[in-house]
């Protein structure tokens, strides 16, 4: 099930099945004249990087292995079926290996449970992810089984996803820095640094006084 989620991840994102069998498929993605590859391989036991890689070369379509730039622009994405995610401290030290493994391929493990496939069932990813309620509630614990938690790690390991927002909830960083200082009362303050820099001499002892002193008065 989690690989047929994956499957229609690509589909939508303009990705083109190559082969597939039980465990594994193979994508490509075309774009102003740029070919990308992507291998998505199942395994209920996590191998290690040599082994991932000798699943991958072994199964590779001849286009793919005709391509002598496959090996630079190939990513594999590995579905680890984990059981539990409080296995997850057994097998991190693993993940890391595969995923910094620099031989043939960018590796990507993403581990998952029946629980999280149950949850992505009929789920809207992207409005998963901008909803609020789902987010806090991931943010409490992220350990735990939850669809915003599975999503997340869904998004992490496919770099071509993109992460949705709404543009009427967008406050640029400048601005929502600028409603801090002034909630906070620190317009006048800042403007006076601001005019003391502009001095050709500068006494930045006085400067700091002068800032402590107007912090303390507005304690």
């Amino acid at each position: 099930m989690m690989l047929d989620i994956i499957c229609s991840l690509f589909v939508t994102n303009d990705f083109e099945l190559m082969t597939s069998n039980e465990n594994i498929l193979f994508f490509k993605c075309i774009k102003k004249d740029k070919i990308r590859y992507f291998s998505v391989v199942r395994f209920d036991v996590l191998p290690n990087a040599k082994e991932i890689n000798n699943v991958v070369l072994s199964n590779r379509p001849e286009e793919i292995r005709l391509d002598p730039a496959s090996s630079k622009n190939t990513d594999v994405l590995v579905l680890f079926n984990i059981g539990s995610l409080h296995l997850i401290n057994e097998h991190e030290g693993q993940i890391f290996e595969i995923e910094e493994d620099p031989l043939y391929f960018k590796k990507h493990v993403l581990y998952y449970t029946d629980d999280d496939v149950s949850l992505l069932v009929n789920k809207s990813l992207e409005e998963t992810l901008i909803n609020k309620v789902e987010f806090n509630q991931y943010k409490k614990d992220a350990s735990i089984t939850s669809i915003y938690s599975i999503i997340a790690r869904i998004y992490i390991k496919l770099p071509f996803l993109k992460i949705p927002y709404n543009p009427h909830e967008y406050i640029p960083l400048e601005k929502r820095a600028l409603d801090r200082i002034e909630n906070k009362g620190l317009i006048e303050l800042f403007g006076k640094v601001e005019s003391s820099s502009k001095l050709d001499s500068i006494n930045i002892e006085d400067i700091v006084k002068g800032l402590v002193k107007h912090e303390m008065e507005n304690i």
